[in-house]
């Protein structure tokens, strides 16, 4: 369970981390590389969405 919990926090750090890289790179990329870098970063938060999901579920299992 810790170590699913511990995934978990660090898939939300990446995220997050990936974010704000990419809010801090130029606007100069062309659409391509931005609707990749979009499909990315949906990608990245569908992730983050079903670990918390099982971090949670996790979680709550255990106390019961």
């Amino acid at each position: 369970m810790n170590i699913i919990f511990v995934i978990g926090v660090l898939l939300v750090f990446q995220t997050f981390q990936s974010a704000e890289t990419n809010n801090s790179t130029d606007s100069s990329n062309n659409t391509t590389q931005s609707a990749w870098d979009q499909f990315h970063t949906w990608l990245n938060l569908i992730c983050t969405i079903f670990s918390l999901w099982e971090t949670i579920k996790g979680i709550l299992s255990s106390w019961w």
